[in-house]
């Protein structure tokens, strides 16, 4: 582990060492600058260059920007003087840790951004902070996989943030849940400072997606702060604070908390998040933290990679993040792992497996001519924004897409989002789920349902059930739903398994009205009046449908003409029904 150590001397001059095991060097450099500008300097780039990211997205002129407030910032440091390190570990292929133990005053400095003129820091050099004032021992650590992990999302129940951290909250549950001893989601109000206390104690890994104001984590009429921490018996081994930092100095005690009480690793960011790419981030991080089991100091390293990959080195999401402690705790699965006796018997297969291999690729080269890719570049637009852009897609990987219209700043809360799952690429042509997530192959796909409008022009009425998307030649359309046109439900069932949904026209006496019949193929069936459908409380789970079982379930075939999907459609655990609202209103 090679460390940097950088000590305010006094208001004018810094002291800094670099040594490094891994390459034998070692480097002392007495820096002659007052704070004050370096603290200039620092600004430009934590203040006014992520502002203007959030405020005006990505650009190829603001990345520029960045490059060349970051290489002066490079520069202003001496850090040219350790030229020898940087070039020595971008050579090498093996990864390189540099810790960085650092005064509180002077972590407002954004090292993982600074550029040496080619590359940024971030980009050759897994890194790690800590404050001169904590004791911490950055060496392998691992958590047992049956420990305990919390989730708390939103607990100031902000409507800004809501959709984003549910199912952020949604796609880290599902990947934790086989791994951990989960615990919740809690999301809103349904967790204050007593309980936080309690689930820090308990929890090995805590994970909180939220509001950082007034120094603290927003709650609902309330704010976790300090003070709070302190309360603590103890504090959990990891923590990921998806939630928005600072560089004062309120921010850093908050933080340097955490570490006192017992964290090991707090991953956290600096400026404002946009939250659908801070829940993009955070998912990502999972996948190589638990699914591929890098320690953390890596995985937000590949992390980083991954969000530079999809969206491009000018979408600056990438330079938010940082980690605090320990960059080499990991998860130990080794409670997962096959018996001694199952190791054997696969080390006997192994001398027969090649020749299976062979074999299949064989039949494969010659039998099938499907060419299989993992990547696929496509241009994709919607139907509210014709304007077509450019971009890679990644097997395996879930895409968000939100509204955006540039002739509308709010026409993202008008319409309903969309997830896409890239199941697979065979010959240029993309297959896509629908996905509760953001990222990552553990999430589970959902099921939706958009019921647009009647058909009557053909002999027997249906109900006209649209796609909400369109891949066609290398274009991908997507198309969103208007929130004041169409009415969303989601049902939650959980049971893994499949259901068949049909939509009846039924009749009482001179009204006409639809009733939904959920059906499975154990003549488990439910009958609803759509009318009372919409009376239940959001989201809906199949335990609040016990009132609607129907005993003497009648089979109608799909050409009926009281049937109006004639197409049959099934899902499984988790249905969203979209349905224009003239249809009932």
């Amino acid at each position: 582990m090679d460390t940097l150590r950088l000590i305010k001397i006094n208001e004018n001059q810094l002291y800094a060492e670099l040594n490094s095991e891994s390459i034998k060097f070692s480097q002392k450099i007495t820096i002659n600058l007052s704070i004050d500008s370096i603290k200039s300097e620092s600004r430009k780039i934590t203040h006014d260059i992520l502002n203007s990211y959030i405020k005006n997205g990505s650009s190829r002129e603001q990345l520029e920007r960045l490059k060349k407030s970051a290489n002066l910032l490079f520069q202003l440091l001496d850090f040219f003087k350790l030229e020898k390190y940087f070039n020595q570990t971008k050579r090498d292929k093996k990864d390189h840790y540099l810790h960085l133990i650092i005064d509180t005053e002077l972590n407002f400095i954004p090292f993982e951004v600074l550029y040496d003129g080619k590359d940024f820091l971030s980009d050759f050099l897994i890194l790690s902070r800590e404050f001169t004032n904590t004791n911490i021992i950055n060496d392998e650590c691992k958590i047992g996989s049956n420990n305990k992990f919390s989730i708390v999302v939103n607990p100031s129940e902000s409507d800004d943030i809501k959709d984003d951290v549910i199912n952020e909250a949604n796609y880290i549950a599902n990947i934790v849940d086989s791994n951990f001893d989960l615990r919740g989601p809690f999301k809103n109000r349904n967790v204050d400072k007593v309980e936080l206390i309690k689930l820090l104690g308990a929890s090995s890994l805590f994970h909180f997606s939220g509001h950082y104001a007034n120094d603290g984590w927003k709650l609902f009429d309330d704010t976790f702060q300090t003070d709070d921490i302190l309360k603590c018996p103890k504090s959990s081994d990891f923590i990921f604070s998806n939630s928005c930092g600072h560089y004062t100095q309120k921010f850093m005690t908050f933080i340097s908390s955490f570490l006192n009480k017992g964290t090991k690793t707090i991953v956290c960011s600096l400026g404002n998040l946009p939250s659908n790419k801070a829940s993009d981030f955070s998912s990502i991080f999972y996948r190589y933290f638990i699914h591929y089991g890098y320690d953390a100091g890596k995985s937000l390293f590949l992390t980083k990679k991954q969000m530079i990959k999809k969206n491009g080195y000018k979408d600056i999401i990438w330079c938010f993040y940082q980690l605090y402690g320990s960059s080499l705790l990991s998860i130990d699965k080794k409670n997962n792992l096959i018996s001694q006796d199952s190791k054997s018997m696969i080390t006997k297969s192994l001398v027969i497996i090649p020749f299976i291999l062979i074999g299949i690729f064989a039949y494969i080269y010659i039998f099938n001519s499907n060419k299989y890719q993992t990547e696929l570049k496509i241009r994709y637009n919607s139907n509210i924004n014709p304007e077509i852009k450019d971009t890679t897609l990644i097997m395996g990987d879930v895409y968000n897409f939100f509204p955006i219209h540039i002739g509308s700043k709010n026409i993202r809360n008008k319409y309903y989002p969309l997830s896409l799952k890239c199941d697979s690429i065979i010959n240029g042509q993309p297959y896509f789920s629908l996905n509760n997530g953001l990222m990552g192959t553990s999430n589970k796909q959902k099921f939706q349902l958009i019921l647009d409008n009647v058909d009557n022009n053909l002999e027997t009425n249906q109900m006209i059930v649209r796609y909400p998307y369109k891949f066609d030649k290398d274009l991908l359309t997507t198309f969103f739903l208007k929130q004041d046109n169409f009415y969303r439900l989601e049902l939650f069932f959980e049971d893994d398994i499949e259901y068949s949904v049909y939509l009846r026209l039924s009749k009482r006496g001179f009204k006409e009205f639809f009733t939904l019949h959920i059906v499975s193929d154990n003549n488990l069936s439910y009958k609803i009046d759509l009318h009372e459908l919409f009376q239940i409380p959001l989201p809906i789970h199949k335990d609040h449908l016990n009132n609607y079982l129907d005993r003497f379930p009648t089979s109608f075939p799909r050409n009926s003409e009281f049937e109006y999907i004639k197409k049959d459609f099934k899902f499984k655990n988790n249905l969203i029904i979209d349905i224009k609202k003239a249809l009932i209103d």
